[in-house]
C-alpha cells in the first residue's frame, strides 16, 4: 500500500517521508529512480540522522525501495556493478501522494473537467513543442460509492511534434529552453518541450496526481480506468523518459 497521510513511518509524518522519496528537491530520488548507496545513506543522514537506518530498513520491508546493481536498470550505468537503491512502482506512487485533507468527489469531477479542458488548450496551441494524446482516470474517483477522495489520480501521455524542416529535435528543445529564461541544465534543457507540457497539465493542482503511461501501465494488476481525453491525432513518438511529478 501506498504512503497515507496518516502514516508515521518511525516516528516520521508522512511529509517527511514522501519528500525524502523524491517529492522535495533535495530528496533521495528528486532526478531519477534509483541512487547511488552511498548518496542515498548520505541524503537519509541528512533527513533522519541517527535513525537513517531504521527509516530505511521499513522502506525495504514495504517493498517502496529495493536494493540492487547497476546491471538491474534497462538504462546504462557508469559501473554495473555499483550497488544501487531503486525506487519501485509503490515507492513512486509514495513519492508523488498528495497528502492533502479529503475532498468530496463532486469536487473531484471539477478537478477532473478542468484537467481536460486544459488538455484540449495545450494540443490547441502552436508554440508547444509537445501535446497530450491520452489521459486516463483511475482510483477512488472511479468509485460510485466514494463519497470523498484523497486525490484525483491520471495517468497522461504526450506526444512529440514534427520540428521545423530541417531542425533537429534536439536543437528545437533547446531553442524552447533558452526562450524560457530559465538556468537549467544541458539535460534538462533537451527534454524542454515535454517538461513545459507537463507543468502546464499539472497547474499545480494540489488535489490532482499525475503518473506517466508507461509507469501505469506497468502497474501490477492493472487498475481500472476511464479514458477522460483521447487525441485525435495519433502520437509520432511516445514520451517514456523521466517525468517530475508533484
Amino acid at each position: 500500500m501506498k504512503l497515507d497521510r496518516s502514516d508515521i513511518l518511525h516516528g516520521y509524518p508522512a511529509k517527511k517521508i514522501r519528500d525524502f522519496l523524491g517529492h522535495g528537491r533535495d530528496g533521495a530520488f528528486s532526478y531519477r529512480d534509483y541512487c547511488e548507496v552511498e548518496t542515498f545513506f548520505g541524503v537519509a543522514d541528512d533527513y533522519f540522522g541517527y535513525d537513517a537506518k531504521a527509516v530505511t530498513a521499513e522502506l525495504l520491508k514495504r517493498g517502496w525501495i529495493i536494493k540492487g546493481k547497476g546491471r538491474d536498470l534497462k538504462e546504462c550505468t557508469e559501473d554495473q556493478n555499483t550497488a544501487i537503491m531503486i525506487l519501485t512502482q509503490i515507492g513512486k506512487q509514495s513519492r508523488i501522494v498528495s497528502l492533502n485533507r479529503r475532498f468530496s468527489r463532486a469536487e473531484g469531477e471539477a478537478v477532473v473537467a478542468e484537467l481536460v479542458e486544459r488538455a484540449k488548450a495545450i494540443n490547441a496551441r502552436d508554440d508547444l513543442l509537445c501535446g497530450i494524446s491520452d489521459l486516463r482516470l483511475y482510483g477512488s474517483m472511479l468509485d460510485p460509492k466514494v463519497e470523498t477522495v484523497g486525490d484525483v489520480d491520471v495517468a497522461y501521455e504526450l506526444f512529440y511534434k514534427q520540428p521545423p524542416p530541417g531542425k533537429r529535435r534536439s536543437e528545437w528543445h533547446i531553442e524552447r529552453a533558452k526562450q524560457s529564461g530559465r538556468n537549467l541544465q544541458f539535460r534538462e534543457m533537451l527534454s524542454y518541450g515535454a517538461t513545459e507540457v507537463e507543468r502546464l497539465l499539472k497547474a499545480r493542482k494540489s488535489r490532482l496526481s499525475l503518473m506517466e503511461m508507461f509507469h501505469f501501465e506497468h502497474l501490477q494488476p492493472m487498475p481500472k480506468f476511464q479514458v477522460i481525453l483521447k487525441a485525435d491525432r495519433k502520437p509520432e513518438r511516445q514520451n517514456k523518459g523521466t517525468i517530475r511529478e508533484g
